[in-house]
């Protein structure tokens, strides 16, 4: 395996509280909600998410660890407007705004950043999957075009934390992760190094099993992380189990005396997941639990061992220097290397894959407002840059049951892109703040044809590039009393399209298709009600898509995609947490009336049709209650609308609700020993539903059926070794 090395400048999400948590332990294995402050710094810099004018919200370690540890879905839906869909277990997509519209597969139209590194490859896809979800501590989702400051995307942006920050040394900087940090900080004020050891263990149906440990050293200047996991899942459906396991390393390192972080990150993943594929309505009322069948010209999943092994190794070094009072600077190098190979219906892909870049981020501030109550600068200003490049060797065979039969085509692919970013920031008033933000992008693919068979094209070298995309975004904050305020911002961004859209299984190289393009206009409000007790944020948006790229099938199944015309996206988005009578609640809801505005293709005109695979309205509300001896009981509820499966809105997927309870207890034997037990369910009401859907199926292929009513057990562990060394 080869290993590059590349660059990042961006701090992830940053969720400050300052009072204590209701639970007896402030380990980052449970935590509850509390709504004192709220940090974020998806924007460059840490501010109060009230402050904030854009649409995003936060998750922390609470939202990961009490959810269901195989899969994110639980955890990632708790943000209003995001979809997240698993249609066999580790095949994700994320829909975002309806952004997964032309992503049959993968992850498509977000970006998504992983402890400081892009995990989106300069293609446009990201294998999520990768990922453990046992890995995950904390999230920051900016919805919405945000190409201004993090490149291509019509979707948004989300930031993945794995391990916590190190504590502040200075009581002027927020910059805590969350309130196990503010904790840490507390304790590590003591001489030596804090070793804090996590284990987890989960059993379930379907033959689950996940194992996962963490171990953590810190001190005030110093953190050095290692976690390894492990999961197995037989599947709900024939063909649709999966393995995978990760190791992880992280360590960060400060040097007071000369303002300096230095960052480390290592992963290693190894993921092997089967594909069971699409079946048509007779089949999922028939037997759901089938994999797609076969027929005289295509295998079926089991003949034709559909499935997916991927096999990565991802790394950066991040070097953070505060040069003086008002300048200070980030600069990352990342890189991967993957073998991927993907056994399907209609052939067999083999690809090796190289890729690394550099992020680099220059900030400037003024000294602080002397009308500011917070210390804040009056002007900020945030300039950089992020280069990112791959190189494929991606091979194309055809599959005998299973096997890699004869070569189809042999492809070298180069993908070069180039992100150029600036932002300004100006308080302007105590109450209003103004941003604005201004990008350039630029994309090349070269495609070396090497070898093709008959049928498969021919050979030679194909170069696209893009046209240089200019991309800003500008937003207005006004605060109008200290707990509530009022954003408003207008933001383009665009979606140029992946290898995958471009490169075809039957060696098809579309030249034509052209980037998507899309222009938003926001307003939203946030505010705590009731003595902080409550949280409310709110947005209204009207976005209109241009060049929208969506896919079709052939006879074969091959996914093809072309640019379709525009749609136009009006939406309203909800989040509302609270604590009442000791019940937690948690609210997050969409409505999203999406249609195409003018859309042709050869199977017809579809103008004013409802926007293909998008529900109208999706909520999911969550209430946790507490019990005498440290017993807890999380009941969670979801809603999804029925959606169109087809563009010309001739079949729709049924509306559905899905149920999920834990019951859980938890333990502070003594002061080194914290341990939480739980026992859950999904699926309650044992619907049947879809968790994803093959939108424009040939044939009818359009559902992948969920798992029916199922349950599963585990247990948390948290030793705290206590200080090591002199004193």
């Amino acid at each position: 395996m080869f290993f590059v090395t590349g660059l990042s400048t961006f701090t992830p999400a940053q969720i400050t509280t300052q009072t204590t948590t209701r639970t007896a332990s402030s380990d980052s294995v449970i935590q509850s909600i509390d709504f004192k402050e709220i940090f974020v710094i998806g924007f460059l810099h840490n501010q109060r998410l009230l402050d904030t004018p854009g649409a995003i919200q936060t998750l922390d370690p609470a939202d990961f660890s009490t959810q269901d540890q195989h899969s994110l879905r639980a955890t990632l839906e708790k943000v209003s407007g995001l979809r997240f869909e698993e249609r066999a277990p580790a095949s994700y997509r994320i829909a975002l705004r309806g952004s997964s519209l032309r992503a049959p597969f993968g992850i498509r139209n977000v970006k998504i950043y992983w402890n400081d590194f892009p995990l989106t490859e300069p293609t446009g896809s990201t294998f999520l999957n990768l990922l453990d979800p046992i890995q995950f501590r904390e999230a920051e989702v900016l919805k919405g075009p945000s190409g201004s400051l993090y490149g291509a995307g019509n979707g948004g942006v989300l930031l993945f934390r794995s391990f916590p920050l190190l504590p502040e040394t200075t009581p002027s900087v927020t910059n805590t992760s969350s309130k196990e940090n503010a904790s840490q900080a507390n304790s590590l004020k003591r001489k030596g190094a804090q070793i804090t050891l996590w284990q987890q263990a989960e059993i379930g149906a379907y033959g689950r099993q996940i194992f996962g440990t963490r171990i953590l050293q810190e001190d005030s200047n110093s953190q050095v992380g290692l976690q390894w996991a492990q999961s197995q899942l037989d599947g709900y459906r024939k063909q649709s189990a999966m393995d995978r396991s990760i190791v992880e390393f992280n360590g960060r390192f400060r040097v007071p005396e000369t303002a300096q972080t230095l960052t480390t990150h290592l992963m290693y993943s190894d993921l092997v997941y089967e594909i069971p594929g699409g079946l048509n309505a007779t089949q999922f009322e028939d037997n759901p639990r089938q994999a797609r069948p076969g027929n005289r010209f295509v295998l079926g999943s089991e003949d034709a061992q559909a499935g997916i092994s991927h096999e990565a190794l991802l790394g950066g070094v991040h070097w953070d220097w505060v040069l003086s009072k008002k300048w200070d600077q980030k600069i990352s190098l990342f890189g991967s290397s993957s073998s991927f190979e993907n056994p399907f219906n209609l052939d067999y892909k083999v690809d090796n894959r190289i890729s690394g870049g550099v992020r680099g981020l220059w900030s400037w501030e003024s000294k602080q407002s002397t009308h500011s109550e917070r210390s804040e600068p009056r002007f900020r200003w945030d300039t950089g840059i992020e280069y990112h490049r791959a190189a494929y060797d991606a091979r194309n065979y055809g599959n005998n049951m299973g096997t890699v039969d004869t070569l189809n085509f042999d492809d070298r692919i180069s993908v070069q892109q180039l992100l150029m970013f600036s932002s300004f920031q100006w308080q302007i008033t105590p109450a209003l703040r103004l941003q604005f933000a201004q990008s350039i992008n630029d994309l090349y693919y070269s495609i070396d044809r090497l070898f093709a068979a008959y049928g498969y094209g021919n050979t030679g070298t194909i170069n696209r590039t893009f046209d240089l995309q200019w991309v800003p975004r500008m937003g207005l904050n006004y605060r109008i009393n200290p707990e509530l305020t009022t954003h408003l911002s207008f933001a383009r961004g665009f979606s140029p399209p992946t290898l995958e859209e471009i490169r075809t299984n039957e060696g098809a190289v579309n030249t034509g298709l052209e980037a998507e393009i899309g222009t938003n206009i926001e307003w939203g409000i946030r505010a705590y009600l009731f003595n902080k007790r409550w949280f409310v944020d709110g947005s209204v948006f009207y976005f209109w898509l241009n060049e929208a790229i969506v896919q079709q099938q052939t006879e074969r199944g091959t996914l093809v995609f072309q640019n379709a015309g525009e749609t136009i996206q009006p939406g309203a988005e909800l989040r509302l947490e609270g604590t009442m009578w000791k019940l937690d609640y948690t609210f997050a809801g969409s409505y999203y009336p999406f249609e195409f505005k003018r859309y042709q293709t050869d199977q017809g005109v579809f103008d004013g049709k409802a926007l293909t695979g998008v529900p109208k309205t999706q909520f999911l509300h969550q209430i946790t209650a507490e019990f005498p001896k440290d017993i807890e009981l999380q009941i969670s509820h979801q809603y999804q609308s029925e959606l169109p499966l087809d563009d010309a809105n001739t079949v729709f997927a049924d509306a559905h609700h899905v149920v999920r309870t834990q019951l859980s207890w938890e333990h502070q034997w003594n002061p080194t020993l914290f341990t939480r037990i739980y026992l859950a369910m999904d699926n309650l009401t044992n619907s049947s539903y879809s968790l994803g859907y093959d939108t424009n199926a040939f044939g009818g292929r359009y559902y992948q059926p969920a798992a029916m009513r199922h349950g599963y057990a585990g247990i948390q562990l948290r030793w705290s070794l206590g200080a090591m060394g002199p004193g």
